[in-house]
């Protein structure tokens, strides 16, 4: 639920989640820290509460370290 609803807000201002991700991997690494992730998300001002994100994050930060990848 909270990946769907990240998505729809991302297409509202005309982007992907892969192409959000990619405004957020500025060195091209194919990775992010969750810390990064999550000041974008407020940079973007997708208005996602604090359970959206932090479900969100559960969902992508598939190893629990730290990090997001593409």
């Amino acid at each position: 639920m909270a990946l769907q609803e990240f998505k729809q807000r991302l297409a509202k201002k005309g982007l992907t989640p892969e192409s959000f991700f990619r405004t957020v991997d500025t060195h091209y690494r194919k990775t992010v820290t969750v810390d990064a992730f999550k000041k974008h998300l407020a940079n973007f001002n997708l208005q996602l509460s604090r359970g959206q994100i932090s479900r969100l994050i559960l969902i992508l930060d598939e190893d629990m370290e730290g990090n997001i990848t593409l």
